[in-house]
């Protein structure tokens, strides 16, 4: 069950990431002036670059100082995790979108 959870998270952050391409896109092509297609295209291999680049950063020290603010005496907890509770890694989702859009953007190529 949690594999099906983890795998669903992962489908919804690609989907999230090919929706910020298409509207990239849209305005790309108003203001370009070009075909969408085309545009469509450009703004696939950009986000995937810049997707790319954030899966390297992965999991840093600041958002493991977020998890660990919620045990401290004062400070809320930005996002809890419980023992237990599958977790996705953080950079496998940004690769995996980042293919997902490279793949995308040379088909339309």
């Amino acid at each position: 069950m949690a594999a099906v959870r983890a795998l669903a998270q992962v489908l919804y952050r690609v989907v999230i990431a090919i929706v910020g391409a298409v509207a990239i896109a849209a305005v790309l092509a108003v203001i370009h002036g070009g075909t969408f297609r085309h545009a469509l295209a450009v703004s696939c291999w950009a986000t995937g670059a810049l997707l790319l680049l954030m899966g390297a950063v992965g999991h840093t020290t600041a958002s493991r100082t977020l998890e660990t603010g919620g045990r401290m005496p004062g400070l809320p907890a930005t996002f809890r995790s419980r023992p237990g509770d599958t977790s996705l890694s953080t950079s496998a989702v940004f690769f995996l979108a980042a293919a997902t859009l490279f793949v995308l953007g040379a088909v339309l190529s």
